[in-house]
C-alpha cells in the first residue's frame, strides 16, 4: 500500500534545505511569490492574486488545516506569466539579460520578475509577478531594437500539462507512476502519458488538464519513502524549470593515465589507431592529450570535453562519475594492446626480423638477448609464439651443426659439370636434403657437409662415379678452337651437351680440346654433337679500313650482343686480309650473312678537309646550306668537326661524289676570311656569355659575320688515340700517345728535371709555367733541405695549378757524362723510381716523357728503348704494385711518340728482359728522406737502412723476421702473436709442417710464406735466452741476423724487416741488440756481395720508446750528429725572458751590459778597437785605462777579427772586442767558439746590428739566435752554459721574445738527424719551422679567345674593332690602401687566390710598397664582392693585432705558470695567460685551457687545472707588486678589463678637465667627458713613472696633455693604449712616435680630431711621462742620449725646450689615456 504525504515546510526550513539531499518540494510559483514577498512585503497580496490568476496555488500549513480556504483560492486563469526568450547568444550573460529585461519592462528583477537561464537550449524563462506584465513584455519585445540586435525571440510559454519527476527509485515502473499521479490523494488526475528516462532516474508525466499538473507541483511526493522532486516541464522548450536549483556544475579534474612505453612507441607508428581511440573516447565526453614522442615515462592526459556541459540535467550525474567512467573505458581500450619480452638469439636477429608479423613493433635488446614486442594483443601473442618457435629451431639446428662434418673431394671443373648434371637428373640432391654440396672452381674442390655417416657414404658414391668417367681428345679447326678458348667452357658444354641430354663436357687447352663423358657412349655422342654444333666461316676483306668505321663497329657490336647476350655463341676475328666468324653453327651463319652484306655495300671513300679554325667550320655549316643539301642528295654524308680537336669537314660516300664535293668545299674555303681576338682581362667570357645570342645576332646583322667564343675544352691530345698499346702480365696497360703533359689526363705526370730542380727550359719550363710559381718555391725548398738530386733519382711534389694530382721530378743522365751503359742504367733507375713513387702515393695512372732526350742529349731511339724496358721490368718484376694500372708515354712531337711506339713493339718481341745487373743496386744514393714515422740513411755501398715506427705485422717489405722461442711455439710473445693473428691460421699450419719431426737448432731460421701479411716471406728465428753477457747468446743472435740477410739475397728479394729481436721476453739488453744488429748489417754491406737486397728496415713499435731511443742513439753514433731542441720561454722576473737551447741557458735581458757579471761581455767596436761612441764608449770608460791600453797593444798584433782583454773595473772577467762585420751570425759564432775554447761558462752580448748598422730588430734577433742554436747543436759545448743578450732599448725586447717563442720545441740544427726526429715523435713535441711566406699571389691571366669569320675581310676587321670596344668598356678596377695589408700572410694570400678563382677579377698585391695596397680589376659587380672580402681580411688582422697587444699588456704585469713535473713551474703562452687573467677578473669559477695539447679545466679559486685524470697546480705571478693600487676615484671594475665612466658636469673632476680644454677652445661645445679605467695600462704606466722618477732623480716627469683622434680609434686606445706603430700617420715632424699637445686647440684640428658622420670630435686628456726632454728631429725613432755616446737617453722630445707646445714619446707605456672629451666645433 502506497501513501503519499505532501506538506509544505515553513519559510525557514525551505530556505535552508540542502539542494542535494531534499527534493524540490515547493512549486516554482510559490517560491517566486515568497522571494518577491520578502523583497517587497507590501505587494504580497498582489502576488498571491496574480498567482491565483495564473493557476498557481500556494499550499501551506494553514491551507492544509483549512481545506475550505484552499478551495476558495483555486480560481483558475488561462493566462501564463512565463515568457520564453530563445536564440540567446552565449556571450549574453545573466547580468546583461537582467538589464535588458528591466529596460524593456521598466520592472525590477527579483521584485517584479525572476530569470532562469537554460544554457543547453540557448534560452531563458522570465517569470513575472503579474501575468499582464508578461503579456505587455512580449508586446514590447516585438519592436525593441536591442532584442532585434541580439536576435532574441520572445514568446509566452504555454500552460503546461507536463511535469518532470526526478530521483525515482530504480524499482518504480511506469504503471506505478501513472496510478500514483492519477490519485486525487496526491493532487493528481487523469494521466495521458508517462515517458520513462531510466538513464536519468527520471520520468516526464503528461496530464489531461494543466490544473492537475499545477496541483501536483504544489505537493510533496515520495516512492517507497524516498522523496522525489517534481518540476514543471514545457514541451516547447523540451526542458524543465528548476529555479535556483539550476546551478553550474564544476567540471571534473583531468586525470593522467600511465602508458606502457613500448605500446606508446607502437601507437606512434599507427596514427589511424590513435584517431580511432580518440573517437571512441569522445563518446565518454572527454579529450585525450597524448605524451611527447620521446617521453621516457609516457602518460595520457584525459580532460572533460565541452560536450559534458551540454548534457542537460544529467550532466551533474555524468560529472560525478566522469573520472571513473573514462578510466574504465580507457583501460578497456588499452587492454586490446600488449607488450612482452621474448628471449632471442642476437646473431640470428636479422633472419628472425624478416619473418615477424608486420603489424607489431619489435625492438631488439642485443645485450640482454631479448626482443620487446608491442602491438595488438592478438598479434603480439601470435608473434611471441613465432619467436619462441624460431629460437627453438635455431637452437636445434645449432646442436645439429655441432655434429656435422665437412669433407672435400678433388674434382676438375669439367668432371664436376658432368657430375653435377647427373646428380640433378637423378634427384640425388633432393634425396639427400640433409647434405650440403658446394664447389670451389679455383681450388677445384667439392665440399660435402652433413652427418658423418651420410657424408662418407656420399663421398664414396661420388668417387665411384668420377672414376667411371671417360676422356678423349678431339681435333677441331683452329678457328673453332679459338672460339672455345675465348668462350666459357661450362656454358658451351651446357649449350651443346646438356641441352641435348648428353652428360659430357669439354676441357680446352692451348692447342687441343679434351672431351669428358660420363660413359663411353656419352663420349661418342659428345664428339658428334660438338662437330655438328660448332662451325666457322671466313670473309675476304679487300679494304681493311672498313673495320674501323663506326657503322662496322656498330654492326659488329649489335651482332655480338644479339648472339652473346645470354652466353657466348660466336666470335668475330678481324685480320688485314679476312674476317673470321666462329662459334655455334646457327649464329655463325647469321653473322656471316650480315657481315657479308655490309662489306658488299660499303666500298666507299672518306675525305677529310682540314679547316683553319672552328669558326670557319660553323660559318660554312650555317651559310652554305644549299651546297650541303645538294651533296646529301647525291648520297654524300657531311660531318662538321666543330670541336677544337677536329676543325675539319668530312665527306663520306660514293668515291666520285665525294671527290666532286671536296673540290666545291675547298673552293668555298678559299673565299672566306677569319681572325682570332684574344683578351687577357678577367670576366670577359662570363660577360659575353650572358648576352651571347644578342651579340652574335648583332655581329651577323651589322657585319654579316659569325663570332664564336672559343671553348676552354680539353686539349686536343686528350682524345687522341694511342699510337701503340701493350698490356703487361699484371694487367697494366702501357700506351704511347701524342699529347701535352701540362694538360694530360693522368693522376701524376713525370717532369724531366735537372739536378737543382730549376725549371728553366723545355718541358720543365712548360710544366712550371702551367703549375704556377708555387711549384718552383716548393722545389727550391726541397733542394735546400735535401741537397741536389743525382741522376737516377726522383722526387714528388704537389701539382698546384696542373690538372693532375702530383708531379714526379725525375733526373736523367746527361749523355756523355757517363759511359753508354751507365747512362742507360741511370735512365732506367730514374723511371723505376718514378713508378715506385706513383705506386707509393696510390696513383692509378702516370704519364712519362722522353726523359734526358732534350738538352741532356740522350739519343731518342736509345732513350725510348730504355724507358719502355724500365717500365716493363719494374711492373712485371713487382706484382705488388697493385694501384698502378695505366702508363702513358707522352710527347708533343710525333717523332718522339713514334720512337716510343717502336720501342714498345721491340720490347714485346724481345720477351722478358734479362735480370738487372748489380750496378742497378749501386746507383747514386737518393737524398736522405725523413718523415714523421721513419728515417733513412744509405751505406756507401748503396744499402738503405730504414728506422720505422710501426708494428712488425704492418711490415710491407718482401721479407719480415719474427722471433720464436726455442720451444718453437708461435704466438707466445706479443710480437709473434701480432704477426700470427694478421697472417691467419695458414701460417701456423705451414710452420707446423716445416718443423714436423725435426728440431731446429738455435741460430738457424725457418722459412714460411706470408699468407695474409703484406710480406711475401716470413723468416722465423728461434732466439736463445740472454746469458748475462757470457757471449754465446750474443754470437747466436748475430748468426741469426746474418742468416736472415743472406736468405733474403738468395731469394732475389729486395727488402727485409727486423724487429728488435731478443729485447722482449728473451731479456737481451736493448742497447746491445741495437749495436749488434747495426754491426751485422753494416758488415754485410761492406762485403759488397749483395745483388738484389736494397733495403733493411728496423721496425720499432710506436709505444716502445726504450727501443726507439736505443736504436736511434746507436744509428746517430754511427752517422754522426747530436740531439737537442729549443725549450719553452719563461719570464722569471720583469724584463727577463729565458729559455733552454740544448745545453745552454739563453736569456734576453733589459739592462746595461757594463753591469753584467758574466765571465765575458762582448763589445762591438771599430777596426782599431778604440771606438768611443755608443755601447763601446761606455764599456771602455767603465773598464778603465788599462782596458784601453790592452786594446791598443792587441790591435797592432795579428788577430782573427776579435781581441780579448781583461774586464778592468767592470764586474766581468773578460771583454771580447769584435771588429765590424756585416755577418752577425759569424761574429756571434766566433765569440761562442772562443768562450768554449777558453772554458768560459757565461757570456753577455749586446743586440748586435741594432745600433749604427740599423738592422731591423727582428732580423738581428733571428741572426743571433740562429748562431747560438747552431753552436749548441753542432759544437756540443762542454763548458759554456749561459748566453745573455743585453738589450738597452726596452722596445727591442719584443723582437727577441718573438724570436724565442716561435722556436719553442724546434729541434736544433742537428735535428735533421734521426735521433732528434724520433725523440720528437715519441715525446709528442712538434717540429715547427721558422715562419715564412710560402704562398705567393698567383698572377691571374684569364685568357678569352674569340673567333670571327666572314666573306669580307673589311667586315671581319670592323667586327673585331666593335668587339674590342665592347669588352674594354666593361672593365673596371678598385684600389685599396691600408697599412695592415703589409701584414698579409699565407692565409690571406690563399684567400685572395680563392677570390681570383671564384670571381672574374685579377688581384695585384703590393705588401712592400709604402703604403701597402691591393689593386682589384675585373667586372664591377665582382670587384665589389672582392673588395668587401678584402676589407673583412683587413678587419680580422686588425682585431688579431689588438688581441696580441692586449695579451702582451697583461703579460708585462701578470704571468700565470703551471707545474707538470716536480716543483718546476713553466709560464703559459701569452694568449692563455690573457684568458686566465680575464677569468679571474670576471670572477669566473673555472675556464677551459690546453696544456701540451691536452684539455684541462682550471678552477680559479683552487689554482689548479684538472684533466686527463691529472691535476696540475698553477700560480699567478705579479711582476711588480708596487703598482697594484688604483686611483681612489675609480669605480668598481666588476670583472671587466676596461670601463668608460661618464662624469657628471657638477663633479670637480669634470670641471677640471673642462677648464683645461676651454682654456684654448672656448667656442667648442663639450658634449660629455668620460674617464677611462684600464687597470693594466694604469699599472704599466705607474711602473714606467716609478722608473723615470728613480732614473731622473726628481718627480717632475708627468704632464697632462691633449691627443686628438678619430672616433674609430677610441676602443683600441682604451684597451691597449697609444700605439707608436701608427707614428707618422698624420705627422712626424719631430720624431716617429706618439704626439701630444700642450694646448687643446692644436689637437682639436680636423686633421687630428677627425669629425665622425654626426659631427662629433674626440680628444684625449692624457697623463704623459715627458720626463727629461730635448728638441726632436723627424728622423728619430728613439730619444737621443743625454751625453754623446752615452746610454742615458732622454725620455721624450719637444718642439721647443723652453716653451714646448707638443711632445713626442717613443714607448707605449709612457702615456695613459685618462679622459675622453667628446665635443663639437
Amino acid at each position: 500500500m502506497l501513501e503519499l504525504v505532501v506538506s509544505l515546510p515553513d519559510e525557514t526550513t525551505g530556505a535552508n534545505r540542502d539542494d542535494k539531499a531534499a527534493p524540490y518540494q515547493v512549486s516554482r510559483g510559490e517560491e517566486q511569490m515568497k522571494e518577491m514577498a520578502e523583497n517587497n512585503p507590501h505587494r504580497t497580496e498582489d502576488v498571491q492574486g496574480n498567482l491565483q490568476k495564473d493557476n498557481i496555488t500556494v499550499v501551506s500549513e494553514s491551507t492544509e488545516k483549512h481545506p475550505s480556504r484552499s478551495e476558495d483560492t483555486c480560481s483558475v486563469s488561462q493566462t501564463s506569466s512565463h515568457v520564453a526568450l530563445e536564440n540567446i547568444s552565449e556571450s549574453i550573460k545573466i547580468d546583461i539579460l537582467s538589464l535588458l529585461i528591466e529596460n524593456i519592462s521598466e520592472l525590477s528583477v527579483e521584485q517584479d520578475f525572476q530569470i532562469e537561464l537554460i544554457e543547453e537550449r540557448n534560452a531563458a524563462v522570465v517569470t513575472f509577478l503579474q501575468s499582464r506584465d508578461a503579456a505587455r513584455f512580449v508586446d514590447l519585445c516585438t519592436n525593441n531594437s536591442r532584442i532585434k540586435e541580439y536576435k532574441i525571440i520572445a514568446r509566452s510559454l504555454e500552460l503546461t500539462l507536463m511535469i518532470r519527476v526526478e530521483n525515482i527509485p530504480r524499482e518504480v515502473g511506469k504503471d506505478l507512476i501513472t496510478l500514483y499521479f492519477e490519485s486525487p490523494k496526491h493532487g493528481g488526475g487523469p494521466v495521458s502519458d508517462v515517458k520513462m528516462l531510466p538513464d536519468e532516474d527520471s520520468a516526464v508525466v503528461t496530464f489531461c488538464d494543466h490544473q492537475v499538473a499545477q496541483r501536483v507541483l504544489e505537493k510533496q511526493h515520495s516512492f517507497y519513502d524516498q522523496p522525489v522532486s517534481v518540476y514543471p516541464y514545457f514541451s516547447s522548450l523540451n526542458a524543465a524549470l528548476y529555479g535556483k536549483e539550476r546551478l553550474q556544475i564544476k567540471m571534473p579534474e583531468p586525470i593522467k593515465v600511465p602508458l606502457d612505453p613500448y605500446i606508446w612507441q607502437f601507437l606512434q607508428g599507427n596514427n589511424r589507431v590513435i584517431q580511432e581511440i580518440d573517437k571512441e573516447m569522445e563518446n565518454c565526453l572527454c579529450d585525450l592529450t597524448w605524451p611527447p614522442v620521446t617521453c621516457t615515462h609516457p602518460e595520457v592526459l584525459i580532460c572533460p570535453s565541452a560536450a559534458l556541459l551540454k548534457q542537460g540535467r544529467s550532466k551533474r550525474r555524468l560529472a560525478k562519475d566522469w573520472a571513473e567512467n573514462v578510466s574504465t573505458e580507457f583501460a578497456c581500450i588499452m587492454s586490446k594492446f600488449k607488450s612482452t619480452k621474448c628471449k632471442t638469439i642476437p646473431a640470428a636477429w636479422k633472419t628472425l626480423e624478416s619473418v615477424l608479423e608486420k603489424d607489431v613493433l619489435a625492438i631488439p635488446d642485443i645485450s640482454k638477448e631479448m626482443v620487446i614486442i608491442a602491438g595488438f594483443a592478438f598479434s603480439v601473442d601470435r608473434t611471441e609464439d613465432q619467436v619462441k618457435v624460431h629460437v627453438e629451431n635455431l637452437t636445434r639446428e645449432a646442436e645439429k651443426a655441432k655434429q656435422m662434418i665437412q669433407v672435400t673431394l678433388s674434382v676438375a671443373p669439367g668432371k664436376y659439370a658432368i657430375l653435377h648434371h647427373v646428380l640433378q637428373e637423378e634427384d640425388v640432391y633432393k634425396k639427400n636434403s640433409g647434405l650440403a654440396f658446394s664447389y670451389n672452381p679455383s681450388a677445384q674442390v667439392m665440399q660435402i657437409k652433413g652427418m658423418p655417416t651420410e657424408v662418407y657414404k656420399m663421398k664414396s658414391e661420388l668417387m665411384e662415379r668420377l672414376l667411371s668417367m671417360k676422356e678423349e681428345k678431339v681435333s677441331l679447326p683452329p678457328a673453332v678452337l679459338q672460339f672455345l678458348q675465348h668462350a666459357d667452357s661450362r656454358k658451351v658444354s651446357a649449350v651443346i651437351f646438356h641441352a641435348n641430354n648428353i652428360n659430357a663436357s669439354c676441357d680446352v687447352t692451348a692447342d687441343s680440346v679434351a672431351l669428358l663423358g660420363y660413359t663411353h657412349d656419352e663420349l661418342l655422342k659428345a664428339e658428334k654433337q660438338i662437330k655438328k654444333d660448332l662451325d666457322y666461316k671466313s670473309i675476304p676483306l679487300e679494304d681493311h679500313q672498313l673495320t674501323t668505321k663506326r657503322e662496322w663497329k656498330d654492326l659488329r657490336k649489335r651482332l655480338l650482343e644479339k648472339h652473346n647476350s645470354v652466353s657466348e655463341t660466336v666470335i668475330i676475328d678481324e685480320e688485314k686480309a679476312e674476317v673470321t666468324v666462329a662459334g655455334c653453327t646457327a649464329a655463325v651463319a647469321d653473322v656471316y650473312q650480315e657481315l657479308s652484306n655490309f662489306i658488299e655495300k660499303n666500298i666507299k671513300m672518306l675525305k677529310v678537309i682540314p679547316v683553319t679554325s672552328v669558326v670557319v667550320v660553323q660559318f660554312m655549316e650555317k651559310e652554305k646550306g644549299k651546297v650541303w643539301f645538294d651533296l646529301k642528295r647525291q648520297g654524300v654524308k657531311i660531318k662538321f668537326g666543330v670541336e677544337a680537336s677536329e676543325r675539319n669537314i668530312v665527306l663520306s660516300g660514293p668515291k666520285a661524289e665525294v671527290m666532286k664535293g671536296a673540290a666545291v668545299v675547298e673552293k668555298m674555303l678559299s673565299s672566306v676570311h677569319s681572325t682570332q681576338v684574344q683578351f687577357d682581362k678577367p670576366g670577359v667570357k662570363d660577360y659575353f656569355k650572358q648576352r651571347e645570342a644578342s651579340y652574335v645576332n648583332e655581329v651577323k646583322t651589322t657585319f654579316n659575320c659569325l663570332i664564336v667564343l672559343q671553348k676552354n675544352g680539353e686539349p686536343v691530345e686528350k682524345g687522341a688515340p694511342p699510337c701503340a698499346k701493350i698490356t703487361l702480365k699484371g694487367g697494366v696497360v702501357v700506351e704511347a700517345r701524342k699529347g701535352d703533359l701540362a694538360g694530360f689526363p693522368a693522376d701524376v705526370v713525370v717532369n724531366a728535371s735537372n739536378e737543382d730542380l730549376q725549371h728553366i727550359g723545355g718541358l720543365a719550363a712548360a710544366l712550371s709555367k702551367a703549375a704556377g710559381p708555387q711549384l718552383q718555391v716548393e722545389c727550391n725548398d726541397l733542394v735546400k733541405r735535401h741537397g741536389r738530386l743525382k741522376p737516377g733519382c726522383a722526387i714528388i711534389t704537389g701539382a698546384w695549378e696542373l690538372p693532375c694530382k702530383q708531379i714526379i721530378h725525375a733526373v736523367g743522365p746527361r749523355w756523355g757524362s757517363f759511359g753508354k751503359e751507365k747512362c742507360a742504367d741511370l735512365l732506367k733507375e730514374a723511371v723505376r723510381e718514378s713508378l715506385k713513387l706513383a705506386e707509393a702515393y696510390n696513383h692509378h695512372s702516370v704519364a712519362i716523357p722522353a726523359v734526358s732526350s732534350g738538352v741532356f742529349g740522350f739519343p731518342l731511339k736509345e732513350c725510348a728503348h730504355c724507358i719502355v724496358t724500365a717500365v716493363k721490368e719494374t711492373l712485371e718484376e713487382s706484382p705488388e704494385m697493385g694501384c698502378l694500372k695505366q702508363v702513358y708515354l707522352v710527347d708533343v712531337s710525333e717523332k718522339t711518340v713514334q720512337a716510343f711506339a717502336d720501342a714498345l713493339g721491340e720490347v714485346i718481341k724481345e720477351g722478358s728482359p734479362r735480370p738487372r745487373s748489380s750496378s742497378h743496386s749501386h746507383s747514386a744514393t737518393q737524398p736522405k728522406e725523413t718523415r714523421e714515422d721513419f728515417d733513412v740513411t744509405t751505406t756507401s755501398e748503396g744499402l738503405k737502412l730504414i728506422l720505422e715506427k710501426k708494428g712488425i705485422e704492418d711490415a710491407t717489405t718482401d721479407v719480415v723476421v719474427s722471433s720464436v722461442g726455442t720451444d718453437l711455439k708461435l704466438g707466445v710473445g706479443p710480437l709473434s702473436l701480432a704477426l700470427l693473428q694478421k697472417a691467419g691460421p695458414a701460417l701456423q699450419a705451414e710452420f707446423n709442417q716445416a718443423i714436423q719431426g725435426r728440431g731446429v737448432p738455435v741460430g738457424s731460421v725457418i722459412q714460411t710464406r706470408g699468407h695474409n701479411l703484406a710480406s711475401k716471406i716470413v723468416l722465423h728465428a728461434p732466439i736463445p735466452k740472454w746469458d748475462g753477457g757470457k757471449g754465446q747468446a750474443e754470437k747466436e743472435l748475430k748468426r741469426i741476423v746474418r742468416e736472415c740477410l743472406e736468405s733474403t739475397e738468395k731469394l732475389s728479394l729486395s727488402s727485409v724487416a727486423f724487429p728488435a729481436i731478443g729485447t722482449g721476453g728473451f731479456s737481451f739488453p736493448k742497447s746491445e741488440v741495437a749495436k749488434l744488429m747495426f754491426e751485422e748489417v753494416l758488415q754485410f754491406s761492406t762485403k759488397k756481395n749483395f745483388k738484389y737486397l736494397q733495403e733493411v728496415h728496423f721496425l720499432l713499435h710506436p709505444k716502445d720508446t726504450d727501443n726507439i731511443q736505443a736504436f736511434s742513439q746507436e744509428l746517430e753514433s754511427r752517422i754522426g750528429g747530436n740531439t737537442g731542441c729549443f725549450g719553452l720561454v719563461s719570464t722569471p722576473v720583469l724584463g727577463i725572458h729565458e729559455m733552454q737551447i740544448g745545453p745552454i741557458k739563453f736569456q734576453s735581458v733589459t739592462g746595461d751590459i757594463t753591469k753584467e757579471n758574466t765571465d765575458v761581455i762582448v763589445n762591438v767596436t771599430n777596426a782599431s778597437f778604440n771606438a768611443k761612441s755608443g755601447v763601446s764608449k761606455a764599456i771602455l770608460e767603465g773598464g778603465g785605462p788599462q782596458v784601453e791600453a790592452e786594446c791598443a797593444t792587441l790591435a797592432s798584433q795579428h788577430h782573427k777579427g776579435f781581441i780579448t782583454t781583461q774586464g778592468g773595473n767592470l764586474p766581468c772577467k773578460k771583454i771580447i772586442h769584435l771588429a765590424p762585420d756585416a755577418n752577425t751570425k759569424a761574429q756571434v759564432t766566433k765569440v761562442l767558439q772562443e768562450c768554449e775554447a777558453k772554458k768560459y761558462t757565461s757570456v753577455a752580448f749586446p743586440a748586435i746590428g741594432t745600433g749604427q748598422a740599423q738592422k731591423i730588430p727582428e732580423n738581428a734577433a733571428d741572426d743571433m739566435m740562429s748562431a747560438i742554436a747552431d753552436f749548441a747543436g753542432k759544437e756540443s759545448p762542454q763548458h759554456l752554459k749561459t748566453v745573455k743578450i743585453i738589450i738597452f732599448q726596452p722596445h727591442f725586447q719584443n723582437a727577441f721574445y718573438t724570436a724565442m717563442k716561435k722556436r719553442e720545441g724546434v729541434a736544433l740544427s742537428s735535428s735533421g738527424s734521426l735521433l732528434s726526429k724520433l725523440f720528437s715523435a715519441v715525446t709528442g713535441r712538434g717540429k715547427p719551422v721558422e715562419k715564412k711566406r710560402l704562398l705567393v699571389l698567383k698572377k691571374k691571366v684569364e685568357v678569352t679567345v674569340f673567333e670571327i669569320c666572314g666573306e669580307s675581310k673589311k667586315n671581319v676587321t670592323d667586327a673585331e674593332s666593335w668587339l674590342k670596344k665592347l669588352i674594354l668598356e666593361e672593365q673596371s678596377d678598385s684600389h685599396i690602401t691600408d697599412e695592415l695589408i703589409g701584414l698579409f700572410d699565407d692565409a690571406e694570400v690563399e684567400r685572395l687566390n680563392d677570390l681570383q678563382k671564384k670571381l672574374h677579377i685579377a688581384i695585384q698585391l703590393e705588401r712592400e710598397q709604402s703604403p701597402p695596397f691591393i689593386l682589384v680589376s675585373g667586372i664591377p659587380r665582382d670587384i665589389l664582392k672582392a673588395t668587401t672580402e678584402i676589407q673583412k681580411l683587413i678587419k680580422r688582422i686588425k682585431e688579431d693585432q689588438e688581441k696580441k697587444s692586449k695579451a702582451e699588456l697583461v703579460w708585462n704585469l701578470v704571468e700565470w705558470h703551471y707545474c707538470t713535473q716536480g716543483d718546476t713551474y713553466q709560464p703559459f703562452d701569452m694568449l692563455t695567460n690573457l684568458h686566465l687573467e680575464d677569468a679571474r677578473i670576471s670572477n669566473k669559477t673555472s675556464i677551459n685551457i690546453q696544456i701540451h695539447g691536452r684539455s684541462y679545466k682550471v678552477a680559479i679559486q683552487k689554482m689548479q687545472a684538472d684533466g686527463q685524470g691529472k691535476t696540475v697546480p698553477i700560480k699567478r705571478i705579479i711582476k711588480d707588486e708596487g703598482t697594484g693600487e688604483l686611483p681612489p676615484l675609480w669605480e668598481d671594475m666588476k670583472g671587466t678589463h676596461v670601463k668608460v665612466i661618464g662624469l657628471q658636469p657638477t663633479s670637480q673632476e669634470y670641471q677640471q678637465v673642462e677648464a683645461a680644454f676651454q682654456k684654448r677652445c672656448p667656442r667648442h661645445k663639450i658634449e660629455k667627458i668620460e674617464r677611462v679605467q684600464n687597470p693594466y695600462l694604469w699599472r704599466l704606466y705607474q711602473v714606467k713613472k716609478k722608473e723615470l722618477d728613480k732614473k731622473n732623480g726628481h718627480k717632475n716627469n708627468e704632464k697632462l696633455l691633449f691627443h686628438g683622434t678619430p672616433g674609430s680609434s677610441l676602443t683600441e686606445i682604451n684597451h691597449i693604449g697609444f700605439n707608436r706603430s701608427y707614428a707618422g700617420k698624420n705627422a712626424a715632424a719631430i720624431g716617429k712616435g706618439t704626439y701630444f699637445a700642450v694646448n687643446a686647440d692644436y689637437s682639436a684640428q680636423n686633421i687630428y680630431s677627425t669629425p665622425d658622420p654626426n659631427g662629433r670630435k674626440y680628444m684625449y686628456y692624457a697623463r704623459v711621462l715627458t720626463g727629461d726632454y730635448c728638441c726632436g728631429d723627424h728622423s728619430l725613432v728613439t730619444p737621443p742620449p743625454k751625453n754623446t755616446g752615452g746610454f742615458d737617453l732622454y725620455d721624450s722630445v719637444a718642439d721647443n725646450v723652453n716653451h714646448p707646445s707638443m711632445f713626442v714619446i717613443f714607448f707605449d707605456n709612457q702615456a695613459y689615456p685618462e679622459y675622453i672629451i667628446t665635443f663639437r666645433n
